[in-house]
């Protein structure tokens, strides 16, 4: 079994790319990859 990778697409993560950007770390560690992290 293989997981579905890319299914977001670049219109679409603009859209959520705003939300994701405002949420801030509260412990300090580096951001995680977003699109990677809704995408799969």
């Amino acid at each position: 079994m293989s997981l579905a990778r890319n299914l977001i697409s670049d219109d679409e993560w603009a859209f959520f790319e705003g939300f994701m950007r405002a949420v801030r770390n509260p412990n300090g560690r580096k951001p995680s990859n977003h699109p990677l992290v809704m995408d799969g």
